[in-house]
């Protein structure tokens, strides 16, 4: 397998642009990189503000139950629930689910981190799904944490190898099937060709997600890497090139 995706023949031989891209690719003796990446993802710690479409939504479901003949669909009334006790005392005691909504506070939607503009914190955009890239190297280029794939490993092999490459063993991950989500090919320069004897790279994305019993909070301690950031889609494009959000964006679930 590992040998057909680097001679380009995974594409439709039918494709005239295909054949040529493949036929290029077979020129050069590495052909193509294989790459995987590990697109790590930070689940949203409280629920976001309903959208205008769930806002519109519910709007029309109350003005239903308004329509609805002999008021079928309104809240009963409370007398509906009252006991004989209580009819003769005139006494209704707080429900327990009445205590603990008078109790309820909700969670702020802003932190600490989010005023300062924390990026490494996971304490930052609690609506919002947040994903891990590292940069490798002092002023170089942002990227979803990857690797080269090996010979005698699969793909999601890899993924997983880049990210606990720079996560550690400690934080629980789950991955999401053995099928990349998205793949890029990138082909080189010119001259990266010739030095390199290399066509260009082929960047294999899998999903996944960090697993917790409790909201991490902080920031995550982050090895073999000069810089990291935990990011929205929405500031992806600020780190990383347009081809590379391309590839990725498809799935990324918003916000």
């Amino acid at each position: 397998m590992h040998r057909r995706l680097r001679q380009g023949l995974e594409y439709d031989p039918w494709d005239e642009r295909a054949a040529a891209t493949a036929a290029a690719a077979a020129a050069r003796g590495g052909g193509w990189r294989l790459v995987s990446a590990a697109v790590c993802e930070r689940y949203p710690i409280v629920m976001p503000p309903p959208s205008a479409v769930e806002k519109k939504w519910w709007a029309r479901v109350e003005e239903r139950a308004a329509e609805v003949p002999g008021g079928a669909g309104r809240p009963m009334p409370d007398s509906f629930f009252v006991t004989d006790r209580e009819l003769v005392t005139g006494v209704r005691p707080k429900t327990q689910d009445e205590v603990l909504a008078e109790a309820f506070t909700p969670a702020p939607l802003t932190t600490p981190a989010d005023e300062a503009g924390d990026t490494k914190s996971l304490e930052r955009a609690l609506p919002k799904r947040l994903y891990l890239v590292v940069r490798r190297t002092p002023g170089g280029g942002w990227a979803f944490p990857q690797r080269l794939t090996g010979e005698n490993e699969t793909m999601r092999q890899s993924a997983e190898k880049a990210l606990r490459a720079v996560m550690g063993p400690a934080p629980s991950v789950h991955f999401f099937g053995n099928a990349p989500c998205s793949h890029l090919a990138h082909v080189y320069p010119p001259a990266y060709q010739d030095k390199h004897d290399v066509y260009g790279v082929k960047v294999f994305f899998y999903r996944s997600q960090l697993v917790y019993s409790t909201p991490p909070t902080g920031s995550m301690p982050i090895r073999q890497a000069a810089d990291h950031a935990w990011l929205t889609d929405a500031e992806l494009p600020a780190y990383v090139s347009a081809e590379y959000h391309k590839a990725v964006s498809p799935f990324l679930f918003g916000p």
